[in-house]
C-alpha cells in the first residue's frame, strides 16, 4: 500500500510541521518510493528536518546518500563532518564519510579511513561490514591479511563478521593452521548454531 503509506507520511507532517522526525520519515518514505516524489522533495524533507533539529543524524546520513548517489560527494562529506562533531559516538558519521569516499572512487583512501575508525571504535559493526566488502571487491588481499589478522573483542559475539572475516582470510591465503584453530574456536564459541 505505496500510495498510503505516502499520505500517511504526508499527514504527518501537515499535521506537526515542527517535528523533525516527522520530516525525515517522509524522506526515507519518498526515498524508497520515488515515483511519489516531486522533483527535490526528498532533499527538501531531510533538509526540513535538519533545519528543525541540526542534531538527527538520520536527517543528515539519508541526505548523504542522496547526495551522493548524485555525485554531489564534497557536499555530502561535508554535511556528515558537520554533524559528526556534534555526535556523543562519530562512529556512523566516521563510516559513512568513508562510505561517500568510495562512492567517490577513492577506493584505497576509503579503506584507510576505516581502518583508522575500527582502531578507535572496533565494536563499530557496519564499519567492519564495509571494510571486507572493499577488501573483497578490491581483492587486496595483503591488505585484508594485515587489517583482518585479529578479533577485536566486541565483535567476538557477532557470527556473521566472524564467518565472513575467516573466508575473506581464507581467499587472502593466511596461514592455515591459524585459521583451522579459529574455525574450531568459532564452531567451540557457537556450538547450537547449525548452520556453521
Amino acid at each position: 500500500a505505496y500510495d498510503k503509506a505516502i499520505q500517511a507520511a504526508r499527514a504527518g507532517v501537515a499535521a506537526e510541521p515542527g517535528n523533525a522526525c516527522l520530516w525525515v520519515v517522509l524522506g526515507r518514505t519518498l526515498f524508497g518510493m520515488r515515483q511519489y516524489a516531486e522533483v527535490g522533495e526528498i532533499e527538501s524533507c531531510f533538509r526540513k528536518s535538519l533545519a528543525l533539529n541540526g542534531c538527527l543524524y538520520e536527517s543528515a546520513d539519508s541526505l548523504a546518500r542522496l547526495l551522493a548517489e548524485q555525485r554531489r560527494y564534497d557536499e555530502a562529506s561535508k554535511l556528515v563532518r558537520g554533524i559528526a562533531a556534534r555526535l556523543p559516538d562519530p562512529s556512523p558519521a566516521r563510516g559513512r564519510r568513508a562510505w561517500i569516499r568510495r562512492q567517490s572512487g577513492q577506493l584505497s583512501e576509503a579503506v584507510a579511513d576505516l581502518a583508522q575508525l575500527l582502531e578507535a571504535a572496533p565494536w563499530y559493526a557496519w564499519g567492519w561490514s564495509l571494510l571486507m566488502d572493499g577488501l573483497e571487491e578490491d581483492a587486496d588481499w595483503d591488505r585484508t591479511r594485515q587489517l583482518l589478522h585479529n578479533i577485536p573483542p566486541p565483535m567476538f559475539t557477532n557470527t556473521d563478521s566472524r564467518l565472513r572475516r575467516l573466508w575473506l582470510l581464507e581467499r587472502a591465503q593466511a596461514d592455515v593452521t591459524q585459521l583451522d584453530e579459529e574455525w574450531a574456536r568459532l564452531l567451540g564459541d557457537f556450538q547450537e548454531d547449525v548452520s556453521l
